[in-house]
Protein backbone atom coordinates (compact mmCIF):
# COMPACT_ATOMS: atom_id res chain seq x y z
CA UNK A 1 0.00 0.00 0.00
CA UNK A 2 1.12 3.75 -0.99
CA UNK A 3 3.32 5.33 2.73
CA UNK A 4 0.67 8.48 1.58
CA UNK A 5 -2.52 6.00 1.96
CA UNK A 6 -1.16 4.20 5.39
CA UNK A 7 -0.16 7.93 7.12
CA UNK A 8 -3.12 9.17 6.16
CA UNK A 9 -5.45 6.04 7.29
CA UNK A 10 -3.20 6.37 10.63
CA UNK A 11 -4.13 9.94 10.83
CA UNK A 12 -7.73 9.01 10.32
CA UNK A 13 -7.00 6.11 13.34
CA UNK A 14 -4.87 8.13 15.10
CA UNK A 15 -7.93 11.24 15.48
CA UNK A 16 -11.07 8.79 15.62
CA UNK A 17 -9.64 7.26 18.92
CA UNK A 18 -8.63 10.90 20.04
CA UNK A 19 -12.20 12.36 19.33
CA UNK A 20 -13.66 8.92 21.23
CA UNK A 21 -12.14 9.82 24.34
CA UNK A 22 -15.18 12.49 24.42
CA UNK A 23 -17.46 10.89 22.14
CA UNK A 24 -18.90 8.28 20.90
CA UNK A 25 -19.04 6.89 17.40
CA UNK A 26 -21.93 7.77 16.14
CA UNK A 27 -21.67 11.64 17.35
CA UNK A 28 -18.06 11.66 15.49
CA UNK A 29 -18.65 13.69 12.34
CA UNK A 30 -16.47 13.37 9.19
CA UNK A 31 -15.86 17.19 9.45
CA UNK A 32 -14.74 17.18 13.06
CA UNK A 33 -12.73 13.89 12.49
CA UNK A 34 -10.86 15.10 9.14
CA UNK A 35 -10.50 18.74 11.31
CA UNK A 36 -8.38 16.62 14.01
CA UNK A 37 -6.61 14.37 11.22
CA UNK A 38 -5.54 17.59 9.49
CA UNK A 39 -6.85 16.59 6.51
CA UNK A 40 -10.20 17.55 4.08
CA UNK A 41 -13.39 15.51 3.48
CA UNK A 42 -12.56 14.94 -0.08
CA UNK A 43 -9.33 12.78 1.13
CA UNK A 44 -11.49 10.96 3.80
CA UNK A 45 -14.30 9.78 0.87
CA UNK A 46 -11.42 8.68 -1.17
CA UNK A 47 -10.63 6.15 1.35
CA UNK A 48 -13.99 5.76 3.39
CA UNK A 49 -17.83 5.77 3.19
CA UNK A 50 -18.18 6.58 6.88
CA UNK A 51 -16.93 6.52 10.12
CA UNK A 52 -17.30 3.20 11.29
CA UNK A 53 -14.62 1.90 8.59
CA UNK A 54 -12.01 2.98 9.87
CA UNK A 55 -12.64 1.19 13.34
CA UNK A 56 -13.59 -1.69 10.62
CA UNK A 57 -9.91 -0.94 9.09
CA UNK A 58 -8.92 -1.47 12.71
CA UNK A 59 -10.31 -4.61 13.32
CA UNK A 60 -9.34 -6.07 10.47
CA UNK A 61 -5.67 -5.44 10.93
CA UNK A 62 -5.68 -6.42 14.86
CA UNK A 63 -7.67 -10.14 13.34
CA UNK A 64 -4.66 -10.17 10.61
CA UNK A 65 -2.20 -9.52 13.59
CA UNK A 66 -3.59 -12.15 15.82
CA UNK A 67 -4.19 -14.66 13.11
CA UNK A 68 -0.59 -14.45 11.97
CA UNK A 69 0.34 -15.08 15.53
CA UNK A 70 -1.23 -18.08 15.92
CA UNK A 71 -0.30 -19.97 13.05
CA UNK A 72 0.86 -23.20 14.73
CA UNK A 73 1.18 -21.82 18.47
CA UNK A 74 -2.37 -21.57 19.26
CA UNK A 75 -2.28 -24.24 22.50
CA UNK A 76 1.11 -22.33 24.19
CA UNK A 77 -0.15 -19.59 26.82
CA UNK A 78 2.93 -17.52 26.41
CA UNK A 79 3.04 -16.92 22.60
CA UNK A 80 -0.66 -16.56 23.03
CA UNK A 81 0.04 -13.55 25.57
CA UNK A 82 3.28 -12.43 23.82
CA UNK A 83 0.54 -11.88 21.00
CA UNK A 84 -1.90 -9.92 23.01
CA UNK A 85 0.94 -7.95 25.01
CA UNK A 86 2.47 -6.83 21.45
CA UNK A 87 -1.07 -6.08 20.03
CA UNK A 88 -1.85 -4.57 23.24
CA UNK A 89 1.14 -1.87 23.50
CA UNK A 90 1.05 -1.32 19.75
CA UNK A 91 -2.65 0.25 20.17
CA UNK A 92 -2.21 1.07 23.48
CA UNK A 93 -4.05 4.63 23.65
CA UNK A 94 -6.76 3.13 21.13
CA UNK A 95 -7.37 0.53 23.24
CA UNK A 96 -7.32 2.55 26.56
CA UNK A 97 -9.93 4.54 25.27
CA UNK A 98 -12.28 2.25 24.08
CA UNK A 99 -11.44 0.71 27.45
CA UNK A 100 -11.87 3.65 29.97
CA UNK A 101 -15.25 5.06 28.19
CA UNK A 102 -18.61 2.92 28.58
CA UNK A 103 -20.08 4.42 26.16
CA UNK A 104 -17.47 2.32 23.75
CA UNK A 105 -18.50 -1.00 25.31
CA UNK A 106 -20.28 -2.28 21.98
CA UNK A 107 -17.01 -1.55 20.32
CA UNK A 108 -14.97 -3.79 22.95
CA UNK A 109 -17.78 -6.68 22.01
CA UNK A 110 -16.92 -6.25 18.48
CA UNK A 111 -13.07 -6.64 19.33
CA UNK A 112 -14.22 -9.58 21.63
CA UNK A 113 -16.36 -11.22 18.87
CA UNK A 114 -13.02 -10.95 16.52
CA UNK A 115 -10.69 -12.43 18.81
CA UNK A 116 -13.11 -15.00 18.67
CA UNK A 117 -13.87 -15.87 15.40
CA UNK A 118 -10.39 -15.34 14.68
CA UNK A 119 -9.21 -17.78 17.32
CA UNK A 120 -12.11 -20.05 15.98
CA UNK A 121 -10.59 -20.12 12.51
CA UNK A 122 -6.98 -21.16 13.62
CA UNK A 123 -8.04 -24.49 15.28
CA UNK A 124 -7.84 -27.52 12.71
CA UNK A 125 -10.54 -29.46 12.38
CA UNK A 126 -13.34 -27.08 13.82
CA UNK A 127 -13.75 -26.50 16.96
CA UNK A 128 -16.35 -28.67 18.51
CA UNK A 129 -19.35 -27.02 20.57
CA UNK A 130 -17.16 -27.77 23.94
CA UNK A 131 -14.47 -26.19 22.50
CA UNK A 132 -15.92 -22.79 21.08
CA UNK A 133 -17.45 -22.52 24.47
CA UNK A 134 -13.76 -22.48 26.09
CA UNK A 135 -12.72 -20.34 23.20
CA UNK A 136 -15.63 -17.94 23.75
CA UNK A 137 -14.55 -17.78 27.65
CA UNK A 138 -10.39 -17.46 26.71
CA UNK A 139 -11.28 -14.57 24.70
CA UNK A 140 -14.10 -12.63 26.94
CA UNK A 141 -12.11 -13.20 30.02
CA UNK A 142 -8.40 -11.51 28.21
CA UNK A 143 -10.48 -8.73 26.58
CA UNK A 144 -12.35 -8.10 30.23
CA UNK A 145 -9.10 -8.71 32.15
CA UNK A 146 -7.33 -5.27 30.28
CA UNK A 147 -10.50 -4.14 30.86
CA UNK A 148 -10.64 -3.88 34.18
CA UNK A 149 -7.26 -3.20 34.51
CA UNK A 150 -6.79 -0.03 32.61
CA UNK A 151 -9.99 1.09 34.65
CA UNK A 152 -7.97 -0.18 38.13
CA UNK A 153 -4.79 0.89 37.66
CA UNK A 154 -3.17 0.88 40.87
CA UNK A 155 -4.58 -2.47 41.71
CA UNK A 156 -1.64 -4.38 39.91
CA UNK A 157 1.41 -3.73 37.80
CA UNK A 158 0.93 -4.56 34.04
CA UNK A 159 3.16 -7.79 34.58
CA UNK A 160 1.65 -9.01 37.44
CA UNK A 161 -1.78 -8.97 35.40
CA UNK A 162 0.48 -10.95 32.42
CA UNK A 163 1.13 -13.33 35.07
CA UNK A 164 -2.65 -13.94 35.79
CA UNK A 165 -3.59 -14.25 32.61
CA UNK A 166 -0.87 -16.71 32.10
CA UNK A 167 -2.08 -18.73 34.94
CA UNK A 168 -5.73 -19.04 33.68
CA UNK A 169 -4.99 -18.84 29.87
CA UNK A 170 -2.91 -22.05 30.24
CA UNK A 171 -5.28 -23.84 32.68
CA UNK A 172 -8.30 -22.84 29.84
CA UNK A 173 -5.86 -24.25 26.75
CA UNK A 174 -5.76 -27.66 29.10
CA UNK A 175 -9.52 -28.04 28.46
CA UNK A 176 -9.27 -27.92 24.79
Amino acid sequence: MDRRVLKTKQALRVALFQLLDTKTMTTITVTELCRAAHIDRRTFYIHYDNITQIFEDYELELSQQVRQALTGSFHNPTILLHTFDHILMANYVGLRLLCLNTTHLVLIDKLKTMLFNTMCAALTPPPTPRQVIIIRHICAGLMDTYVYWFKNPDLLTYEQLNQINHEVLQSHLALL
